[in-house]
């Protein structure tokens, strides 16, 4: 299988390669299913490889309730590390007192 060949994609020490690589099995083995509802998307401005230039990085075909993108700083690794956590827990903030609001309002 292809997934027993990532350590040589990855470097760093056996730890990383043994997450690296049980990161991509479950990459390979995971199915996805429709979804009813809406999804929101956090994301950073670039676009990884495996997405390619889908700005909902391929949840639009999953959510027939939509999708909500929300660019958040940082890149893919460093989206919750300490120095861009705080833009992420702002969206997620809005994004609750969003939902909030709707559920008084109805």
């Amino acid at each position: 299988m292809i997934c027993d060949k990532v350590d040589d994609l990855c470097p760093g020490s056996p730890p990383d390669r043994n997450l690296w690589r049980t990161h991509v099995r479950a990459w390979f083995r995971f199915v996805p299913k429709p979804y009813e509802g809406k999804v929101v998307l956090l994301r950073t401005q670039g676009h990884p490889l495996i997405c390619s230039y889908d700005p909902q990085m391929g949840w639009g075909s999953f959510a027939s309730g939509g999708v909500s993108v929300r660019i958040c700083q940082g890149d893919h690794e460093s989206i919750l590390e300490e120095e861009n956590a705080h833009d992420a827990a702002w969206h997620v903030r809005a994004i609750l007192d969003e939902v909030q609001t709707r559920r008084q309002n109805t």
